[in-house]
Formats: structure tokens, C-alpha cells, sequence
């Protein structure tokens, strides 16, 4: 509300602000029960009023004619009227002054209202607050005076008959005095111009217009410090504000306090008090931290800005509430044992990390993901364990290991820590021991291809490695690695006669390499003749799919033989197969024909060849296969009663109702080469156990076998191939005639001293 007067002014000036909070927070034990819920309003009332009241009053005003001068009169015909130009100038000064005041009043009147309703484990009660501040009246007095002063000239023009114009200029002087003010007083020098028409007949004026040209145009030319340096202004706070203006309990929030002086050069200072909390970092500048206690409930931050000598003040109400509870997951797992990256590590040590939860009463617990050689490790080794150490037994050596650990707490949060890594130590490592003597042929001719054969072991069970050194001036490359224990077979040919050694090293996977093994001795004679041709070929229907071929080996310098095959007796031979050779002249020769066709004839041929070219062939031979039918079973069972030259083969056959017989296929290779005698079975439905004696094996020499039965419908059955080993020769007790068993060594022993077979048991010869 404004009232104005003449030379009063009376202002009043009010505010209202109205600010309201609602806080609602709640806590829940999982998994059922309420354990906290709080309920809460807060309203905050500011009343301000504010009254302005000043007044003005002209003290004198006084205008004096100093000068005039008449510039004469001229003659002026326009067109065929005359008129009479005049002109004069004035010069005249003027002296105005005048005193005003001004008081402001202004008063802040502030209530804050909180209510609600607190559940806390199990009881209900209730929040009510009220809190006022009112700050007493400020008042401010604004008083100040001027004096306005001029001496100027003024030149008035006139045109005397319809139209007459005319112009005006004025300099003036103003002097202005505030003892409020600094500079208290100021002296200005201005100028006003104006020209205009004015339309007269016979000295009345009918009708006047002007223009200012400078309407205000000055300059302090003086000005002055008052005697006691002006008068102070307060600073003023027009903003102090909380943000956020609630907190929960021991959290921080910004307040800002904005302040202004309007004498320019002052410096404000700031001072900040509370009546709870804390200030975090400087509380001397504009902006500052508080944080809340721990207690919930209204405080008050104020704020006071003072420029030397008067200071203005303002306070900011804050709500701090109580925080609802919320589960937090567990820590990210960290500080891994063994450590990240490092390597030689023990192949026996134990994995730990530490881990733990930002709420005390979760209880954690860990999965742990273990893997060698994969960056992504996803094999569970271990859930749900409490400890932070894992005893993970023995590793590898030399093996990069990855791992890492997921944390769980009782609310089903989860922390998944990063995979870290680890190498183990190397094992201490031992080169291949020397190889066996390469076992293979011990003579032969130039040109042809011979197979040696030989192996070894490696302390560390590594895999190995082996080059052939064939005495010639040739050394093969290294071989692929094969496992230890494993034999290796690689095969030469000689250009020149001559007796050759051929010897074998090995290295395992660490590059250490063995010695190299004795030699074995090759004749090489001149180059070969074409071999022999085979003889005495058979061919024997085995299955509705199977013909078994056996002939006669009769040369000594093939490297194998070509097998071919017609169907029916008027088709074309084709090769189907070629084998290796066998070991000596006049050997039986095995070779089985698989996968052919039911109910149908296949006649065949064969012939020996090495790089003289091919022998002839030898005779045809033709068998049917059988008819589909039904299939007795056939199961090969294990050998007994093995001894360095017999055994027996046992197997176990069912006729399924028709007529059957059975037999064993034997020999040193999975392709036999030896069939016994045929059994008849009968045609029951049971399991028949059926076994075949064999002698005149060789000793310490490893067999295949397995059991074939036949109906008389065709039907053939193959069992699974089995193996034996017959053991070694034993060589009776030696008895040397005139010693006794102390006396006896290789060193000692007569060369003519006589053997028997029975007599004393010497042990420990040497």
C-alpha cells in the first residue's frame, strides 16, 4: 500500500511466504514384521512488514533579469508582403533549493508447525513442534538537500506579421548536498535549448510550437567528501537457502546465504552459528556444508554479514529425519591370495580374500569359480561357504590358473569380484630316458623302404619327441610328440650296399634331450628284383557282409601286396587295399573284405610288389556272402590257462534258435590271420560257453583273438577283439658241477663247468 502527498511519501510494503514439508518413511524387517514407519508434516510461516516514509520541501526559488539587449529590426519582403524581423537577447540567473528525508522501518515475524505420527518397534507416539522467531524493527534514515543555480542568456526572434520565429538557450548551474551521501555535495553546469513558431496578427498570438533541442544536457564539474565520510549502509541478506532444506540423519546439505551492500568498496564478512549439527570445511564464505546430527528434529542455521559496522542476519530451518532402512550388498571381494598376476606359486596353496558387508547383521557367504586356461573361469568349486580361504589341494605345475569370487549376503544381494589370475611354479624337469634299440629288419637291398621301430619313457611323464639317425649320413627331422611309454615307427631306404647302425634319441616337451640309444645293425645288398608271386588264395565267407582272403607269402623283397577285387565271376578286377609285408618267406597272409553286399559273389586276386615293379598274380579266389537272416550273439570273453606257448580262448554264444556253429579268429594283429576249428552249438536260445586251446606260441609276444559264430540261414556274428600276452620263458636252476652257490659269478665261472637242471637254487648270480 502507497499513500503520496505533495511533499510527503508514506510507503508500507508487506510479505507473506508459506513453505510446507511432508516426509513419510518406513522400515520393514524381512521378512514380515513392520519394524519403523514415520509419518510427518512441517509448515513454515514468514511474515514481513515493511514501512517507508519520507517528505520533501523547496526552500526558496528566486529568478533575476541581469541583462537585456535589442538586436535591431530588418526589413523582409516575402513575395509582395513585408515583414519586420526583431530580435533581442536576455541574460538572467536563477537560484532554486529544497531539503528531503526518508525512514524505512521493516520487522520479520517467523513460525515453523510439525506434526505427525512415529511407529518405532511396536509403539505408536506422536511428533509435535512449534518454534518462532521475530526480529525487532530496522530502521534506515535517508536525508539529503540541493540547490539548482543558473545564469544563461536567452535570444528570442521575431517575425512580425503572419509568422514570427524565434529560439531560446539556457546555461544553468545546479549544486546538490546529502550528508548521507558521499560525496556529500556535487556541482553540475547543463544547457537547454529550444526554438519554435509562433503565428501572430497585430500582436495577438493566434497559435505557438517549439522543440527542445538539449533537454538535459550536464556535467559534475565539483564534488566533496562529507566531513565525517558519508554514511554507512547495512548490507543487505536477500536469500538464505538450504538445499536440500531435509536431511536424514548425519547426511550434509548446501546452504547459501546472498547479500548485497549498496556502498560500493565494502567488504562483507560472514559468520555461521547452528543449534545442532556440524559445519564441515570453512565457515567464512557465502556457501557452506552442514551436517546433521544424528538425532532427528527442526534446527536452525543462521548466517550474519557484517561490512565493518552494520550487519544483517538470517536464519534457514532444516528437518532431519530418520533414514529408512535398505540393504546394502556385500563388499566387492578384493585382496586376492595368492596375488593378482603372480606366478611361481606354490602347487599347495590355499585361495583367500577379504570380503565382509556395510550392514552388520547380513550374514555373507561365498561361490567360489575356479578354471585353468580360461579368462572366463565358470566351474563352481565351492557355494555358499562362510570362510574367505579355500584349501584347493594340489594344482599343476606351470599352469595358468583364473578365479574368481561372488559374495552373497542373507537378502539375496550380490557382489561379483573381477577374475584374477596366477601362474604355478615349474616342476624340476628330467630329460627322456635313451631310447630302446630300434628293433626292424637286419638286412635288405637298396631302394626299398624299411620300418624301425622303437620307444621310451620320460621321468616326468612328459611327451616325447625322437629323431633317427640311419647311419647312411641321413638324420630324420624331429617326430610329433607322442606320449611316454609310446612306441615310434619310421621307415628308410639305402642308395649303397654297405652294413649301416641305426640309433634313436628323444627329447621331451621342455626341449631336454636323452642320449642316443645303441644302434641296430642293417645289411644293405644290391637293389631288388621284383618279388615273387603269392600262391594258394582263399577266400572264406565270414558274414552277409565279410570274406575272409589267405595266401602264401613266397618272396623275401616285397614291400607289400595289392589286393583286387571283381563282382561275380565275369566282372572287372579293381584294386581295393594294399598291406605291408609280412615277416619271413612261406608266412600265411590275412586280409578281411568288409562292408560288402548280402547274398552276393566277389572273386579276388592278389600280388606282391617293392620297387621293381609288381610279381604276377597269383590265383583267383571267389566266395558268396551270406543272406540277410537272423543274427546269433556272439561275445568274446577273456583268455585263460596262458603259459610262454598256450592258452585258451573262452567265449559265449547264442544260437537264437538256429542252427549254429563258432569258431576264434587269432593272431598278432587285429587282422588275425588264424582261424580254429568250427564248433557246431546246436539251435537253442540259451548262452553256450564256448572255448578253443591253442600251442606253439611264441613267448612273451602279445595276441589278438575273437569269437565268430554262424548259422546255417547265413547269419554271422563277430565278437569284440580281446588280448593275452603268453609270459615268459623261465630258465631252470643252474647247477655247476665242484662249486659252491658263494663261489659262482659271471667272472668266476669256468666255461666247461657242467649245467643241470636240477641240483642247488642259486640266487643273486652275478
Amino acid at each position: 500500500m502507497t499513500l503520496n502527498t505533495e511533499i510527503d511519501n508514506i510507503t508500507l510494503t508487506g510479505q507473506l511466504s508459506f513453505d510446507y514439508n511432508l516426509l513419510l518413511s518406513g522400515k520393514i524387517a524381512f521378512p514380515h514384521k513392520l519394524k519403523k514407519l514415520e509419518f510427518q508434516n512441517t509448515v513454515t510461516v514468514e511474515k514481513k512488514l515493511g514501512v517507508t516514509v519520507g517528505g520533501s520541501v523547496k526552500l526558496f526559488s528566486y529568478k533575476k533579469v541581469l541583462w537585456t539587449q535589442s538586436l535591431g529590426t530588418q526589413l523582409i519582403w516575402i513575395g509582395p508582403l513585408p515583414f519586420v524581423l526583431s530580435s533581442k537577447i536576455t541574460i538572467s540567473a536563477n537560484v532554486d533549493g529544497e531539503i528531503f528525508a526518508e525512514i524505512t522501518a521493516e520487522v520479520t515475524d517467523k513460525d515453523t508447525y510439525t506434526a505427525g505420527l512415529e511407529f518405532d518397534n511396536g509403539n505408536w507416539q506422536p511428533i509435535s513442534s512449534h518454534e518462532n522467531s521475530f526480529s525487532p524493527p530496522s530502521l534506515s534514515l535517508s536525508t539529503g538537500g540541493a540547490v539548482t543555480f543558473g545564469v544563461g542568456p536567452q535570444l528570442e526572434c521575431k517575425l512580425d506579421a503572419v509568422v514570427g520565429p524565434y529560439c531560446e538557450v539556457t546555461l544553468y548551474g545546479k549544486v546538490i548536498a546529502d550528508i548521507y551521501e558521499n560525496p556529500w555535495w556535487k556541482i553540475y553546469v547543463g544547457i537547454m535549448a529550444k526554438a519554435g513558431v509562433k503565428i501572430k496578427i497585430f500582436s495577438q498570438v493566434f497559435a505557438s510550437a517549439d522543440l527542445t533541442i538539449f533537454p538535459n544536457l550536464q556535467k559534475i564539474i565539483a564534488q566533496a567528501d562529507g566531513p565525517f565520510g558519508g554514511i554507512n549502509h547495512a548490507p543487505v541478506i536477500s536469500s538464505l537457502i538450504a538445499n536440500p532444506s531435509s536431511v536424514n540423519t548425519n547426511q550434509t546439505t548446501t546452504i547459501i546465504c546472498t547479500a548485497s551492500d549498496e556502498d560500493v568498496g565494502d567488504i562483507l564478512t560472514y559468520t555461521w552459528t547452528k543449534n545442532g549439527g556440524t559445519f564441515e570445511g570453512s565457515t567464512s564464505r557465502s556457501t557452506i556444508t552442514w551436517k546433521a546430527p544424528s538425532t532427528k528434529g527442526n534446527y536452525t542455521v543462521s548466517c550474519k554479514v557484517s561490512d565493518g559496522e552494520a550487519t544483517d542476519s538470517k536464519s534457514v530451518d532444516i528437518l532431519v529425519s530418520s533414514p529408512t532402512a535398505i540393504n546394502q550388498p556385500p563388499y566387492i571381494p578384493s585382496n586376492p591370495s595368492p596375488a593378482n598376476g603372480s606366478t611361481g606359486i606354490s602347487i599347495n596353496k590355499d585361495l583367500s580374500w577379504t570380503g565382509g558387508d556395510p550392514d552388520p547383521e547380513d550374514i555373507v557367504t561365498y561361490d567360489i569359480y575356479f578354471e585353468a586356461n580360461d579368462t572366463s573361469p565358470d566351474t563352481l568349486i565351492s557355494t555358499n561357504q562362510a570362510s574367505t580361504i579355500y584349501n584347493l589341494r594340489t594344482l599343476s605345475y606351470n599352469t595358468h590358473y583364473f578365479w574368481k569370487i561372488v559374495a552373497k549376503d542373507s537378502h539375496g544381494a550380490k557382489a561379483s569380484g573381477p577374475v584374477w589370475d596366477f601362474v604355478t611354479e615349474s616342476q624340476l624337469n628330467n630329460p627322456p630316458n635313451i631310447p630302446n634299440t630300434p628293433t626292424g629288419p637286419s638286412e635288405g637291398v637298396t631302394g626299398i623302404l624299411y620300418s624301425f621301430s622303437t620307444s621310451t619313457t620320460d621321468p616326468n611323464g612328459d611327451n616325447i619327441s625322437y629323431k633317427f639317425d640311419w647311419g647312411d649320413g641321413n638324420i630324420s627331422g624331429w617326430t610329433s610328440y607322442i606320449s611316454s611309454g609310446s612306441s615310434i615307427t619310421l621307415s628308410h631306404s639305402y642308395s649303397s650296399t654297405g652294413t649301416y647302425y641305426v640309433k634313436v634319441k628323444a627329447k621331451d616337451s621342455h626341449e631336454a634331450e636323452s642320449g642316443w640309444s645303441n644302434g641296430h645293425q642293417i645289411k644293405i645288398n644290391l637293389s631288388a628284383t621284383s618279388p615273387v608271386a603269392p600262391s594258394k588264395l582263399s577266400a572264406t565267407t565270414l558274414s552277409q557282409n565279410n570274406i575272409a582272403l589267405v595266401w602264401q607269402d613266397n618272396s623275401n623283397n616285397e614291400i607289400g601286396f595289392k589286393i583286387e577285387r571283381k563282382t561275380g565271376t565275369t566282372g572287372i578286377f579293381t584294386q581295393i587295399a594294399t598291406i605291408g609285408a609280412t615277416v619271413s618267406t612261406g608266412s600265411g597272409v590275412y586280409y578281411e573284405d568288409t562292408g560288402l553286399v548280402a547274398n552276393t559273389t566277389y572273386c579276388y586276386r592278389v600280388r606282391a610288389y617293392n620297387i621293381a615293379g609288381d610279381s604276377s598274380y597269383s590265383n583267383e579266389a571267389c566266395a558268396t556272402t551270406d543272406p540277410s537272416t537272423i543274427l546269433p550273439t556272439a561275445i568274446t570273453g577273456l583268455a585263460t590257462n596262458i603259459t610262454s606257448n598256450s592258452a585258451t580262448l573262452n567265449g559265449t554264444v547264442n544260437p537264437k534258435g538256429v542252427t549254429t556253429g563258432a569258431f576264434f579268429q587269432w593272431g598278432t594283429t587285429a587282422s588275425y590271420g588264424n582261424l580254429t576249428d568250427s564248433q557246431v552249438l546246436g539251435s537253442g536260445t540259451s548262452d553256450i560257453k564256448v572255448s578253443a586251446n591253442l600251442t606253439g606260441l611264441t613267448p612273451n609276444l602279445t595276441y589278438h583273438f575273437r569269437i565268430v559264430a554262424n548259422n546255417s540261414v547265413g547269419g554271422t556274428t563277430f565278437g569284440e577283439d580281446q588280448l593275452f600276452t603268453t609270459s615268459t620263458v623261465i630258465t631252470p636252476p643252474l647247477s655247476f658241477t665242484g662249486l659252491t652257490p658263494s663261489q659262482i659269478s659271471t667272472s668266476t665261472a669256468p666255461y666247461d663247468a657242467t649245467l643241470s637242471a636240477t641240483g642247488t637254487n642259486f640266487n643273486n648270480v652275478n
